[in-house]
């Protein structure tokens, strides 16, 4: 019998329309020759950037842990950074089939999104602090026995079960330890045009969930894994600008996108003294939290038991859905937000209008590769690795 697998962007699109989640999960349709939206392509360098970076990081941590001279060189870890973004772009330059009439504005698309990610990493990255606070963890701190050491915890696919025979996949960004509060965080990454409020981090549902899963397969009970936290760290995709300067090459006292910092530089290598200005600018730049957020998300027992029971519901749905319902009667949820972006609109309204549906099928659309996720195993089926863990 197959398992029932569901993901947390399975259970949002099952919510928001069933139709839409009949398409994309039932079926594993998508457009030929689909391309991913701007934002989207940002958001997927950013984060091949990082996890080099932090991959670096875990090699160099690690190492100075044995007490061999090898310390953490922000440089360094930038150009790994870079390098990660570099990857990224050729690993998608060749996805794209150059027949394509929109082949070279998905190429353009893939550049700029590449430059931007390099340039959000530079800002981003010397801001956090690998020498004392932020440890990335192994793949054996956060699954245990069974597991290698020597694998960093970075973007981890996961397939673990939930109660009631059914089981949630997914794939989880980076775990890190702090030696601040000394707590091992989930981290999940998130790329925004704009950073919104700490309570729509909190009310994501995803990270609680992940936490949810991962505490219930290693200790059997969501009460326990007391040492483990959850943050959203949000980065934006854009970084602050230099001083704008007026026709006359004085620096201008408008508002501005940029930081007091970022400002102040770039006004003193122009030749001037930021402090003269400072009052003035006052209440006209940004903070840095308008660039980067870390929120903590509270974690509780109960929430941890609401999110595997809301999973479970949402799962056992599902179930019913593919094995009971034909797609073309799932329910279709019809508003101007909804519908404007997504994929599946002419299909919608090809049934919903009585038109050729076979002909779009075949013209149009393609069944999507399906992924496999590891399983969350019991220390008795993995070999010991070298150092007996």
């Amino acid at each position: 019998m197959s398992k029932t697998k569901i993901s947390h962007s399975e259970m949002y699109a099952l919510k928001t329309c069933p139709r839409r989640w009949a398409y994309q999960y039932k079926e594993r349709l998508q457009r030929k020759g689909k391309r991913s939206t701007y934002n989207m392509l940002v958001g997927s360098a950013v984060h091949a950037g990082l996890a080099a970076a932090l991959r670096e990081v875990f090699v160099r941590q690690k190492t100075d842990a044995k007490n061999l001279s090898y310390p953490i060189n922000a440089a360094e870890i930038l150009k790994a950074g870079v390098v990660g973004v570099q990857e990224w772009q050729m690993a998608e330059n060749s996805k794209v089939d150059i027949n394509l009439t929109w082949a070279n504005d998905i190429l353009i698309d893939i550049s700029s999104a590449a430059y931007i990610a390099k340039s959000v990493l530079t800002y981003q990255l010397p801001q956090f602090d690998f020498d004392n606070v932020w440890y990335v963890l192994s793949i054996f701190d956060v699954l245990g026995e069974g597991y290698s050491p020597d694998e960093p915890f970075i973007e981890y696919p996961f397939e673990w079960a939930l109660p009631g025979s059914f089981f949630l996949k997914g794939a989880i960004d980076a775990a890190l330890y702090n030696a601040e509060d000394g707590r091992s965080y989930i981290i999940d990454w998130k790329v925004r045009g704009v950073i919104g409020s700490a309570q729509q981090a909190e009310m994501d549902g995803q990270l609680p969930l992940y936490l949810a899963a991962l505490v219930y397969n290693r200790y059997g009970d969501v009460s326990k894994g007391d040492e483990w936290a959850i943050a959203m760290w949000e980065l934006l995709n854009e970084v602050p600008r230099p001083a704008a300067l007026t026709t006359k090459l004085v620096p201008s006292l408008t508002k501005q996108k940029t930081t007091w910092d970022v400002w102040a530089e770039s006004i003193r290598v122009a030749g001037f003294n930021p402090e003269s200005y400072r009052a003035q600018m006052e209440g006209k730049l940004r903070s840095p939290e308008t660039y980067r957020r870390m929120t903590i998300i509270p974690r509780s027992p109960a929430l941890l038991e609401d999110a595997l029971q809301t999973a479970g519901a949402w799962a056992s749905l599902a179930k019913q859905y593919t094995e009971n319902s034909a797609t073309s009667s799932a329910l279709a949820v019809y508003n101007y937000m909804t519908c404007q972006m997504c994929p599946y609109k002419l299909l919608c309204n090809a049934q919903r209008h009585g038109d050729n549906v076979d002909y779009l099928l075949a013209t149009e659309f393609e069944v999507a590769p399906s992924v496999e996720y590891p399983e969350y195993q019991e220390y008795s089926e993995y070999p010991e690795n070298e150092e007996g863990n």
